[in-house]
């Protein structure tokens, strides 16, 4: 997560039309699909992870989580709390890990706070991101009225286990968005189309454990690959405004539901 111009790809290969794509400003997507390695083996935990990545670890003392409207943001989003299975070096502490980063992003377009998407997120050397490469995309989001209804994401494993190579796992799959019905730019209403309003978008889960916790890089290169980027040229002429700010420097970010799934 490295340049803080947001590319068509963040919006569309990662988190599709009406999402998070502002998250991914501070990230950058190094992953190559498939990854190398072997699948877990020997010691490894050998449980059926395929599907759906659970997660329900999440502080919600601010009050009753309120979605968006078409004048107000959402209101009292649910914060996640880091695993604490995040600190082993095991396919289920990576699996903790993946869901953690995905309820962050929520969290991130939601309430503006990348404090919990800096516990995980990674360059794409696997290296922590430092807070500094989100100050401009926070404070962009701090002058510019721009949210969404009600996004939720949810990760999508397409094996049941992840190929590993040493301290670094990959897991290939999918990430799911759900966009509500409308989005806010610069305080202007746009209606999302109800073939834009649930999107699913193929995604490379790459983490390496590293000083005791997993961090993880941009899942997104995914959709870079062979049909995937044509399919992405082929829906230029159909994209809404949301998906178009960011290659227009807009510091657009969308928000969710973070502890509905």
């Amino acid at each position: 997560m490295s340049s803080l111009n947001i590319s068509r790809r963040s919006a569309l290969g990662f988190l599709g039309a009406g999402s998070a794509a502002v998250v991914l400003a501070a990230c950058s997507g190094a992953n190559n699909a498939g990854g190398s390695g072997s699948s877990a083996s020997g010691g490894q935990d050998q449980k059926d992870y395929s599907g759906e990545v659970k997660f329900d670890n999440y502080d919600t003392s601010a009050g009753k989580y309120e979605p968006g409207t078409k004048e107000q943001p959402p209101k009292n989003f649910p914060k996640p709390l880091k695993p604490e299975q995040m600190g082993e070096k095991s396919v289920a502490g990576f699996y903790a890990a993946i869901g953690y980063m995905i309820a962050s992003l929520e969290y991130f377009t939601g309430a503006n706070d990348p404090e919990p998407l800096l516990q995980v997120a990674a360059d794409n050397q696997g290296n922590k991101i430092s807070s500094d490469n989100f100050r401009q995309v926070v404070e962009q989001r701090k002058s510019q009225k721009t949210w969404a209804e009600d996004l939720m994401l949810v990760a999508i494993l397409d094996s049941p286990q992840p190929k590993i190579d040493g301290d670094t796992y990959t897991w290939n799959g999918k990430i799911k968005a759900s966009n509500g019905s409308f989005f806010v730019i610069n305080g202007q209403v746009t209606d999302i189309p109800e073939d834009k309003q649930e999107e699913e978008s193929p995604a490379i889960f790459k983490g390496t454990y590293k000083g005791g916790t997993w961090l993880l890089q941009d899942p997104s290169d995914a959709g870079q690959s062979g049909g995937a980027q044509n399919q992405q040229q082929g829906q230029n002429q159909q994209q809404t405004p949301q998906q178009q700010a960011p290659q227009e420097g807009a510091g657009e970010g969308a928000s969710g539901n973070g502890g509905t799934q």
